[in-house]
């Protein structure tokens, strides 16, 4: 949670053992919805005694900051001389897969990564101030697309299931 200018922002995070990696292309099929689940429904709940804990409350507005998937499973270590331990933690953290969806606003993706270095949003900044991996970032705009997007799949799927048509491999 991130307050500014009267808006409360909210980030989920799903912490995966897995390789699981977010993708607009899942979303439309049905895949891997839970952590948008999660984000669009504390955004809309408005005046709810949950809104009230998010915002400490503020009355603030509140506004998605990001859904992101943090994979948990390291990559190996490397290095030609022994690490320190604290070498050695810092090359595990760097080496975790992040994935997911972010706010466009720069203050706000400073506030959850310092520098936007990358090591807690699933963007950086090049030497020249413009992004990496823009991909990852979406407006406000587009928070409110993914969440009727999603809604459309969820109610597809749903009258799919009341007609019977709910396979065991849904992708076949």
């Amino acid at each position: 949670v991130y307050r500014r200018d009267g808006k409360t922002y909210i980030r989920v995070i799903d912490y995966k053992t897995g390789r699981t990696r977010f993708s607009y292309d899942d979303v439309q099929l049905g895949l891997n919805i839970q952590l948008l689940l999660y984000l669009f429904s504390a955004w809309r709940s408005q005046g709810s005694p949950f809104h009230r804990e998010l915002d400490g409350g503020e009355a603030t507005e509140l506004v998605p900051a990001g859904a992101l998937y943090f994979n948990l499973r390291p990559g190996d270590l490397t290095a030609d001389t022994p690490l320190t331990e604290e070498e050695a933690r810092e090359q595990l953290i760097d080496s975790m897969e992040r994935s997911g969806v972010v706010t466009d606003d720069r203050d706000v993706l400073d506030a959850m990564d310092s520098g936007i270095t990358g090591r807690y949003v699933p963007v950086s900044l090049k030497a020249d101030g413009s992004y990496r991996k823009s991909a990852s970032l979406a407006t406000l705009e587009r928070f409110g697309e993914l969440e009727r997007e999603m809604c459309s799949t969820v109610s597809r799927i749903a009258t799919e299931m009341r007609r019977g048509d709910a396979m065991a491999s849904p992708l076949d």
